[in-house]
């Protein structure tokens, strides 16, 4: 990963403000690639965007995983309130929603056709969801 950081820099990497940005001079063709997150890249392809998404690979680089998470603190007032929203978060319906307007990674077995499912536009469950 130094090596990779290190040739980007020798390369004149350009920092963005945010993962919008990047989608941006990406889709404008300002930048040769960009790094960011499954949502933005989503939204390029659903735009029609002449982009294509790269997960690196695992034997070397590696792909960075940025979960949506929640969080129920041990002790915090109105747990059980705090545990329904976890529930409705974790439940098929919601990671559908979230696979299907963000590619998200879903952790539901009911609704993940492979491990680590990312919507990658090949299968048939991932081609169905990016006509939607």
């Amino acid at each position: 990963m130094r090596a990779f950081l290190t040739e980007l820099k020798s390369n004149e990497v350009r920092i963005a403000s945010s993962n919008g940005e990047v989608r941006r001079l990406v889709v404008a063709g300002e930048v040769a690639f960009g790094l960011t997150d499954t949502d933005d890249a989503n939204e390029a392809l659903r735009a029609g965007a002449s982009v294509s998404v790269v997960y690196p690979d695992q034997d070397d680089l590696g792909v960075l995983v940025m979960p949506t998470s929640v969080t129920l603190m041990r002790g915090a007032p109105r747990s059980t309130t705090g545990r329904a929203l976890v529930d409705y978060l974790l439940s098929a319906e919601v990671e559908r929603q979230m696979a299907e307007s963000a590619a998200h990674m879903p952790c539901a077995q009911a609704f993940r056709h492979r491990p680590m499912c990312v919507l990658c536009q090949t299968c048939a469950p991932c081609k169905s969801i990016m006509r939607a």
